[in-house]
């Protein structure tokens, strides 16, 4: 009966997650940068997300960092008519501030340790005043010692 009602669990959590399928980004000096195990985007399944304005959309994607990590950095840029912009008060933040250890999803903090999954979440603030327009989203995190990325992914979105 326990095994049962934990499987219902399981499958209950999977069916609320917003897993949604992203691209790799480009390579970056020759070497392709690992896509997160799982991103999960507020009220998207399927590409393009739709970005409310007036609203905000929750981000979380989880990673095994290959190396440890003291300190890292949130990438978020926004790419629309060959423009390339970092999302104001996001791109280049504190990633240690929007950590959790995985599978618990309890809140930490840096440093990361070699191949323990952890989850980093995010809100994005969608304002009014932004343009309805279709973009890709560029995200991951870096590394702040190395400037190196850790983990990338690209996804459309489309602001409404």
């Amino acid at each position: 009966m326990i095994i049962y009602i934990l499987a219902v669990v399981s499958v209950c959590n999977v069916i609320v997650a917003d897993i949604v399928e992203v691209r790799e980004c480009q390579p970056i000096d020759g070497v392709q940068v690992p896509k997160p195990a799982i991103v999960d985007i507020e009220d998207c399944q399927t590409p393009p997300c739709i970005l409310k304005r007036g609203k905000n959309t929750d981000v979380s994607f989880t990673v095994s960092p290959e190396n440890d990590i003291q300190q890292s950095s949130l990438v978020v840029i926004g790419k629309t008519m060959g423009m390339a912009k970092g999302y104001p008060g996001l791109d280049g933040s504190n990633a240690c501030n929007i950590v959790y250890q995985m599978p618990e999803k309890t809140k930490i903090n840096c440093p990361l340790q070699k191949d323990k999954e952890v989850m980093f979440k995010f809100s994005m603030p969608i304002k009014k005043v932004f343009p309805q327009v279709s973009l890709v989203m560029h995200s991951g995190i870096k590394d702040k010692a190395t400037k190196k990325v850790i983990t990338c992914f690209e996804v459309d979105m489309k602001i409404v």
